[in-house]
């Protein structure tokens, strides 16, 4: 059988792969030769009585040498390892969700790290702030209310202040951590027809935020996030079901999948074009429709279709962008044209 993989961090020649077989380390220094140095998908009993329990990575986030893990275990919710040795990590910390005031929760969906502070996202409730100072010993900031509206919280991304989260069928929701509190700003939604599937990842960069859903249509979403008060979809693709999502330079690459295989792959889109070109795609042609191709990465300008599919006439675009179709000469009954 496969596995999911569901989060994935890079740092020098180690990919940290978290899967619901639990966490990786490979090497790709080859990238046409990877290597699986370390897997963990065990961890000791708490009681300390020599067995083990299973684990499954939802999320990970390296800083230095340390690597913070939520997984699919209410008695294990938040990992800390020491990774200086990617060939075999050492447990530093592993704290339950009772100890996070998450107990309520079924487990922990999306992490991301900024200085001393984690924040997670889980069932009901998008954004919770940990103060990790001491790996040793988390300690829950601010965990709000359960809200059944805002279903799963699957991930989220902290910048500047501002943590962008996605739950439920792939919304997102714009939230102010800039102290000790989140504060709801603004949020886009999947439109009524495009409400099936659920949220898989975000990236943020720049004034736009990228999300994947794992759904048939829009399931690449880009969104301006200029004004956090009222984010605004740019550009949505259709690459069924996508998952995997990261950045690279001005490049924003997907992954996806399918059962019949037909999702598979991946895809990529040029950041500036789905933004808007540099320049702008108008080519000061009427008889033009101007466009930017977000994956060639350049404008497009295609002719306007005059044509009438009648064979007696003669179609042609004028200067004002209309469409004239002038009868030939031979066919019967040709006349002014049209």
């Amino acid at each position: 059988s496969s596995a999911y993989l569901w989060d994935l961090e890079v740092v020098g020649d180690v990919a940290w792969i978290a899967s619901d077989w639990g966490l990786y380390a490979v090497d790709v220094s080859d990238p046409v030769d990877m290597e699986v140095l370390h897997r963990m998908s065990k961890l000791p009993h708490p009681a300390g009585n020599g067995s083990f329990l299973s684990m499954g990575a939802n999320a990970v986030e390296v800083r230095g040498q340390r690597a913070y893990v939520v997984t699919d275990q209410s008695h294990d919710s938040l990992v800390v390892l020491d990774i200086s040795n990617p060939l075999g990590p050492i447990i530093l910390a592993r704290t339950p969700l009772e100890d996070l005031a998450l107990d309520s929760v079924h487990e922990l969906y999306g992490l991301d790290v900024v200085g001393n502070r984690a924040y997670v996202a889980a069932d009901g409730r998008p954004v919770s702030i940990i103060d990790v100072t001491d790996p040793m010993a988390p300690e829950p900031l601010f965990v709000p209310n359960y809200n059944e509206n805002k279903g799963n919280g699957h991930d989220l991304k902290v910048v500047d202040g501002l943590a962008y989260c996605i739950h439920g069928p792939g919304a997102l929701t714009i939230y102010d951590v800039s102290g000790d509190t989140v504060l709801e700003r603004g949020s886009w939604t999947p439109t009524d027809d495009n409400t099936e599937g659920y949220a898989m990842r975000v990236r943020v960069s720049g004034q736009t935020a990228w999300l994947t859903r794992n759904s048939e249509t829009s399931s690449v979403v880009a969104i301006d996030v200029s004004d956090p008060d009222n984010p605004e979809a740019l550009f949505q693709a259709d690459i069924p079901y996508a998952s995997g999502l990261d950045i690279v330079s001005d490049i924003v690459v997907t992954s996806g999948y399918h059962d019949a295989g037909d999702g598979d792959g991946v895809s990529l889109f040029r950041m500036a074009c789905v933004a808007g070109c540099p320049d702008g795609c108008d080519d000061d042609d009427p008889c033009t429709e101007d466009a930017c191709d977000p994956v060639a990465g350049h404008c497009s300008h295609t002719p306007l279709d005059c044509d009438d599919g009648i064979g007696c006439t003669s179609d042609i675009c004028l200067s004002d962008g209309s469409c004239q179709h002038n009868p030939t000469n031979w066919c019967p009954g040709a006349g002014e044209p049209g």
